[in-house]
């Protein structure tokens, strides 16, 4: 299960000591269920929690199915998409704002506001690697051993690897206890981490020297 899913049972346990909780794998939800998720927030009226079941309330559904894909079942991303359509906006271009805020949230915390020092525990040319090697890939993960033999990765790279699960931009999850891949800490970030590896002025900066240097994600 991804590691990631401990972290709220751990800081619930800190904040509640006298409690006690039982910890299960937890993921994101089915497609059905986000959907269903998505349309009874859009339904769902304001005060005294009425309901609006015009057509009216439900206008502009076409591309649902295809938002809820790309946002995954991560239930904070559903709402964010049923309030942006509750207020007019189409699911594809609520989606794509979704895809936008989440590809302006990665570049910021990950590449642009680094440190000046040596005590980031990772480096732009790290992040930058996993994000264009998911953008680039059809698969849905990414060898967590195949990870660690890149160059980048071959000196301390379980720790920059945890630290970056550890600040969300990814996941990793294990079998029997084992690391064995990673995956995208949001499923929203496989399109966040396309649109920015497809982002011709970002490509343009690789070998630059500036602020962030970003090696070309090869083998």
């Amino acid at each position: 299960m991804p590691i990631s899913a401990m972290k709220t049972s751990k800081s619930l346990s800190r904040a509640l000591p006298s409690t006690v909780f039982h910890q299960m794998s937890l993921q994101d939800c089915s497609s059905e269920v986000a959907k269903r998720f998505v349309l009874e927030h859009i339904r769902a009226g304001g005060e005294g929690n009425q309901r609006s079941d015009t057509p009216e309330s439900l206008q502009h559904m076409e591309g649902l199915d295809d938002a809820i894909q790309a946002l995954g079942g991560r239930l904070t991303d559903l709402e964010f998409l049923a309030r942006m359509i509750k207020t007019g906006s189409t699911p594809k271009g609520a989606v794509q704002r979704i895809i936008n805020d989440a590809s302006a949230e990665i570049l910021k915390t990950f590449i642009l506001d680094l440190p000046a020092t040596e005590n980031s525990p990772w480096s732009a040319e790290q992040a930058w690697y996993l994000i264009s090697k998911f953008g680039k890939s059809d698969s849905e993960t990414l060898r967590y051993n195949a990870i660690l033999l890149h160059p980048l990765f071959k000196s301390g790279g379980e720790a920059v690897v945890q630290a970056l699960q550890h600040a969300e931009l990814i996941s990793v999850c294990t079998i029997d206890g084992s690391p064995s891949s990673i995956k995208p800490g949001r499923p929203v970030y496989r399109a966040a981490f396309k649109q920015l590896t497809d982002n011709k002025a970002l490509r343009s900066r690789e070998g630059i020297t500036g602020t962030w240097v970003l090696p070309k994600a090869t083998g």
